[in-house]
């Protein structure tokens, strides 16, 4: 009667999953074709229950059901299995990707890819992203336009361009987010067009405009982030405790996002932002609007990313934050317009002079020298004019005594060396 009542069971539905005879509870597979972690030893078999087996004619369920009532019940076991055998491999899949990732960051803990600013792999640079001819046009309009650079491991690449000259739609492109019209590129040795979600699973984005859920505290940020990223429990906790301290928010966990000060939000975007410690990371604009102090310790971040192999992609506006990178790309309508470190872009003023003029009218001044014989090209600094000399330093007094002679007292004009952003200006112009 026992028997029969759990056959019973399993044909109305009331206990899909009930022992069969010889079975395993929820009629799970067992043995080869069984997913990993839920395989049973085989029992010994009755001689005589194989013999049996064997002259049961195929589809032969061993039961006493016949017709519909049997194809159900088999039915709904199948459907079981399947459900069951997806979700274990989906499990699996996972943990794999999980462990991947950790075995990657990793890898330089455990003698795999040497890590910091010059990797290499037999003598030559290791680059973790390859950019060639990469364009992406909307319409008639290109955004980027058959731009082509390398960045290496470990390194601190700068991205300098105006409003519009496409350094956010390149590093849409880079991060998978944005499929390029035409040309490749690939991160961590995997080509976005191709395999763009192999690539958000290597990098770390932080974006100037959303890079974290405001309405959400700083401890649920970090486990909302930790959950996309696929942590485990330990991991988590441990990550946890590092994005606090280096963000400084220890003790403040149960503050919203929205109620952070400028400073404290940016480096808990970053902290999220490489909370599955990736080996690149994206940071678009992420110190706009907030104080120099603040700016100079998300800096500091940075080159401690650098400092231990992670490479870093960064755009500013600020020239001044430039000079930490180790090379800059210059962008100008989509097109890269030059691309060295800071002191090979100086170099476009190794045969020419820049002379500083302290005045009290600079706007004045700059009207005047624009229309000079001697003078290339002038610009504001504040409250001084830099003046680019067509035949060096023999015309700084010319310069001084035009000034003086249309009205404009000079406190002081001395040769200085070229900035950074005297270059960004010159070969901006030049570019056209």
């Amino acid at each position: 009667m026992g028997r029969r009542r759990q056959r019973q069971l399993v044909a109305v539905g009331r206990r899909p999953y009930a022992r069969r005879a010889g079975g395993s509870i929820g009629g799970r597979p067992r043995g080869r074709g069984a997913p990993r972690g839920i395989r049973q030893r085989r029992g010994r078999r009755d001689p005589a229950a194989d013999e049996r087996d064997r002259r049961q004619p195929r589809g032969h369920c061993g039961g006493e059901r016949r017709g519909p009532q049997r194809a159900r019940g088999a039915a709904r076991r199948r459907r079981s299995l399947r459900r069951r055998r997806d979700h274990e491999h989906g499990r699996a899949r996972c943990a794999g990707r999980a462990a991947a990732g950790r075995a990657r960051s990793n890898a330089g803990d455990r003698g795999g890819a040497p890590r910091g600013r010059a990797a290499r792999a037999g003598g030559r640079p290791v680059n973790a992203i390859v950019v060639k001819d990469l364009t992406r046009r909307f319409g008639d309009f290109a955004a980027v336009d058959r731009l082509s650079f390398e960045v290496a491991k470990g390194e601190i690449f700068g991205f300098l361009g105006s409003n519009g000259a496409g350094k956010s739609t390149t590093i849409r492109m880079l991060c998978g987010l944005l499929k390029p019209t035409s040309g490749s590129a690939t991160v961590d040795g995997v080509d976005v067009s191709r395999d763009p979600e192999a690539v958000k699973q290597r990098i770390g984005y932080m974006s100037q405009r959303f890079s974290l859920y405001e309405r959400l505290t700083v401890d649920q940020n970090i486990s909302f982030f930790g959950g996309i990223y696929g942590l485990d429990r330990t991991r988590l906790d441990a990550r946890r405790r590092f994005v606090l301290d280096m963000a400084g928010l220890a003790g403040r966990e149960r503050l919203r996002a929205a109620d952070l000060a400028g400073g404290w939000r940016q480096r808990l975007a970053l902290g999220c932002a490489i909370l599955h410690e990736p080996p690149i990371v994206f940071l678009d604009e992420p110190t706009g609007g907030v104080d120099p102090v603040s700016r100079r310790e998300f800096w500091r971040l940075i080159d401690h990313l650098s400092a231990s192999g992670v490479t870093v992609l960064v755009t500013t506006h600020y020239l001044d934050e430039a000079e930490h990178c180790n090379r800059i790309a210059i962008i100008h309508a989509g097109r890269l317009a030059a691309i060295g470190t800071t002191a090979e872009l100086k170099q476009v003023f190794a045969d020419r002079t820049i002379v500083e003029i302290r005045t009290s009218n600079a706007v004045e001044a700059m009207r005047l020298l624009e229309r000079a014989p001697d003078v290339e090209k002038t610009s504001v600094f504040g409250t001084s004019v830099h003046a680019v000399l067509k035949h060096g330093e023999r015309d700084v007094d010319g310069v001084k005594a035009r000034l003086e002679h249309a009205g404009v007292a000079v406190t002081s004009i001395e040769p200085v060396p070229p900035s950074l952003e005297d270059v960004f200006l010159d070969v901006v112009e030049e570019a056209g």
